[in-house]
C-alpha cells in the first residue's frame, strides 16, 4: 500500500524513535532523581509527540491527495489515487495514537509490566484482523476505519494499565535539557528505521522486475519470518531493555553483561529451532496458512520459497535487535545506524549478484545475509565497546545439536502421519507438538538453565 511507507519514512519514523530514545532518558531520571522527576519527563515527552502528531496529522488530512501523486507511480489511475489519500488520512491520524502507545508501553515496560501490554498488543492484532475480513467481504474503504479503531483500543488499553499502576498524564510543555537529549538521540534511531525502510524499498523495485507475483511472495514470506522474530525474540527485548537502561544509569556493567548475556542465550535457545523449522516446514506452514481460493499451489511455492530463503536469517535478525537495544540503553544509538548502513550495502551487492539465479529467492536470500553481516558487525561494536554479551560455545553447540534433533524428529512424524489421512493442519500441528517435547526434554537432560529462565519469567508475568 502506497500509503504505509510514506507514513513510515515521513512521520512514523520520527514519532517511533522518539518512542525508543525515551527510556534510557527516563530511567536515568528515575534511578537518580526518583519517579517524580520521571514522571515529569513522560508528561513532557508525551506532550512533545502528541503536539508533532497533531499538526503531522492535521496536514496529511489536507495534503494527503497531494503526496500521493507525489510520490506515486505516474501510471496510476484517478481512482487509486484518490483511495491511497483516502487511506493515508486515516493513517496520520493512527500515528498521533502509536506516538501515546510507545511511550505508555515503554513507560510499563520500565517498570515490569509487560503481561497488560503484550495483551494490549493481541488486542490490536484481533480488531484489525477483524477489519480486513471485515472489509474484504464489505468495503476496502472499512480497512483504514478498522486500522483507527484497533489503534484506538491500543492506546486505551496501554492508558489503563499505566493508569492503574498509578500514572496520570498532565500537559507540560517547555525545552529543557532532557528534552534537548531526547531529540539528539532520536535522531540517529529515525535515521536507522529511514535505512530499513530504504532496504525494503530497494527489494521491492527490484522484485518489480521479476515475474507477476514475486513481490507479493516476498511480503508474504517476510510477514512469515516477522512473526517468528516477533515471538522469538521481542518479548525478550521489551523486558530486557528496561533493566539493561537501568544497569547503565547504575552504571552497574556486571549486571549489564549478565542480563544481556542471559538474554542472548534465550534468543539462541527460542530462534535456532524456529529457524530449522522454518526452513524444514516452509512448504506445508504456508498451505496451512495461505493456501485458499485464488491461493493455489503455484502461490505457495512462490511464497515457500521466498519464507525458506528469509529463515535463514532468522536468528541473526533476533541477535541483531537484541545488540540494537543493548547500544540504546548505552545511549550510543549512532553504532546501529553505521552497522545497519553497512548491512543496507551488502544486502543491495547480494540482491544484484543473486537476483538473476534465484530471482525473487535470491532478494531473500540477500536480506538473510545482510541480517548476518549487520550481526557480525555490531557484535564487533560490542566487544570494542567492553561488552562480554556471547555464551559459551558448548552451550550454542548444545543448542544447535537440540534443535536438529527435534527438527529431524518433527519430519519423521510428519511423513509418518502422512499415511492417515486427516486435515493437513493436524500433520503439521502433531510434528510441530514432537518437536517442541523433544526439544524440551533434550534440554532439560543438557541442563540447559534458560529452562528455568523461562519458567520464571512466565510465572512473573503471569502474576501481574
Amino acid at each position: 500500500m502506497l500509503s504505509t511507507p510514506i507514513r513510515s519514512i515521513l512521520i512514523g519514523g520520527i514519532l517511533g524513535s522518539i518512542g525508543t530514545a525515551y527510556m534510557p532518558i527516563y530511567s536515568g531520571l528515575t534511578e537518580t532523581q526518583g519517579e517524580r522527576a520521571g514522571k515529569r519527563f513522560t508528561d513532557q515527552v508525551l506532550t512533545l509527540v502528541g503536539t508533532i502528531g497533531m499538526l503531522t496529522a492535521l496536514f496529511g488530512i489536507l495534503f494527503s491527495h497531494k503526496l500521493v501523486e507525489l510520490f506515486a507511480a505516474t501510471e496510476f489511475s484517478s481512482a487509486s489515487v484518490e483511495l491511497a489519500g483516502f487511506y493515508l488520512k486515516f493513517f496520520f491520524v493512527c500515528n498521533v495514537l502509536v506516538s501515546f502507545v510507545g511511550i505508555l508501553t515503554a513507560h510499563l515496560q520500565y517498570h515490569g509490566q509487560f503481561l497488560r501490554q503484550i495483551a494490549a498488543g493481541y488486542s490490536f492484532d484481533l480488531v484489525l484482523i477483524a477489519a480486513i475480513l471485515y472489509s474484504a467481504r464489505t468495503n476496502c474503504r472499512y480497512l483504514a476505519l478498522g486500522t483507527l479503531f484497533a489503534y484506538l483500543a491500543y492506546l486505551l488499553l496501554v492508558a489503563a494499565a499505566a493508569s492503574r499502576r498509578g500514572y496520570r498524564y498532565a500537559p507540560s510543555l517547555g525545552r529543557n535539557s532532557n528534552t534537548r537529549q531526547l531529540i539528539s538521540l532520536a535522531v540517529p534511531v529515525f535515521i536507522g528505521s529511514s535505512i530499513t525502510q530504504i532496504n525494503t524499498a530497494v527489494d521491492r523495485f527490484l522484485a518489480s522486475s521479476l515475474p507477476e507475483g514475486s513481490i507479493s511472495a516476498l511480503n508474504y514470506g517476510y510477514l512469515l519470518m516477522g512473526l517468528i522474530i516477533t515471538f522469538a525474540a521481542s518479548i525478550l527485548n521489551t523486558i530486557a531493555y528496561p533493566r539493561l537502561a537501568q544497569a547503565v544509569s547504575r552504571n552497574d556493567w556486571e549486571f549489564f553483561n549478565a542480563a544481556a548475556q542471559r538474554c542472548v542465550a534465550l534468543i539462541v535457545v527460542i530462534s535456532v529451532p524456529f529457524s530449522l523449522g522454518a526452513v524444514a516446514f516452509a512448504d506445508q506452514v504456508v498451505q496451512v496458512v495461505f493456501e485458499r481460493r485464488a491461493f493455489d499451489a503455484a502461490s505457495t511455492s512462490l511464497v515457500s520459497g521466498a519464507f525458506r530463503y528469509y529463515s535463514f536469517g532468522i536468528v541473526f535478525s533476533a541477535f541483531s535487535g537484541l545488540l540494537v537495544t543493548a547500544f540504546q540503553s548505552m545511549r550510543k544509538v549512532k553504532i546501529p545506524v553505521i552497522c545497519s548502513a553497512l548491512s543496507v550495502v551488502c544486502n543491495i551487492a547480494f540482491n544484484l549478484l543473486f537476483v538473476g539465479v534465484l530471482q525473487h529467492r535470491g532478494i531473500a536470500l540477500a536480506t538473510s545475509i545482510a541480517a548476518v553481516v549487520n550481526s557480525a558487525a555490531l557484535s564487533f561494536c560490542a566487544k570494542k565497546s567492553g561488552l562480554h554479551v556471547f555464551p559459551p560455545i558448548g552451550k550454542l553447540l548444545k543448542v544447535a545439536a537440540a534443535s536438529l534433533a527435534s527438527v529431524s524428529a518433527a519430519v519423521g512424524v510428519y511423513r509418518l502421519l502422512q499415511r492417515i489421512w486427516m486435515p493437513r493442519i493436524l500433520y503439521l500441528g502433531f510434528a510441530a507438538a514432537a518437536a517442541v517435547l523433544l526439544y524440551l526434554l533434550l534440554l532439560w537432560l543438557l541442563k540447559m538453565e534458560e529452562l528455568d529462565i523461562l519458567r520464571d519469567l512466565f510465572d512473573k508475568t503471569s502474576r501481574e
